[in-house]
């Protein structure tokens, strides 16, 4: 699977210009809190909204490494996502990505620190190099990366233990 053969990219501007006015529309309607935009199908949430539960769970059982690579080239894809909220005007990102269940991890810890968190790294580079702050959202129990999700440079976390995608 190649994200970018079947995705293309988005023009740089045009993402930066829907983080404004998504940025924008948070803090005109929740004047209360801390406004931000960000992404949802950002590393696993995007390879389960692509194959679903069935497909994800299957490949991983047949070649982890395998789909390790595919988890590489859809962050390749992503990346240029990060590359644009690092220059649109919201201060604060939210980053979400659906990593476990309410029971904790549902794919090897091994593979997480193999594919996930080295991309994390990767996606939060310009962030931090643009001076913004990142909260980190999951649903289920995560906390057992907690430091690993600390390491790739993470200013908040969001728990959602008792939700989760099963």
């Amino acid at each position: 699977f190649d994200p970018i053969a079947v995705y293309g990219y988005k023009s740089h501007s045009e993402l930066v210009k829907a983080f404004n006015e998504d940025y924008e529309r948070q803090r005109k309607n929740y004047t209360d809190t801390v406004a931000m935009t960000g992404t949802y199908i950002s590393l696993v949430s995007g390879l389960l909204e692509i194959f679903g539960w069935d497909i994800l769970l299957m490949a991983m059982g047949i070649d982890a490494e395998a789909f390790g690579e595919v988890a590489d080239r859809y962050a390749c894809w992503m990346q240029q996502y990060y590359n644009a909220l690092a220059d649109c005007d919201a201060p604060v990102i939210m980053f979400h990505d659906d990593i476990a269940w309410t029971s904790g991890p549902f794919l090897h810890p091994e593979w997480y620190r193999k594919y996930v968190f080295p991309n994390y790294k990767k996606y939060f580079a310009p962030l931090h190099e643009a001076g913004k702050k990142i909260i980190y959202t999951s649903d289920g129990d995560y906390t057992q990366f907690i430091d690993d999700i600390a390491d790739c440079g993470v200013n908040g976390f969001v728990m959602e233990i008792g939700r989760a995608h099963v």
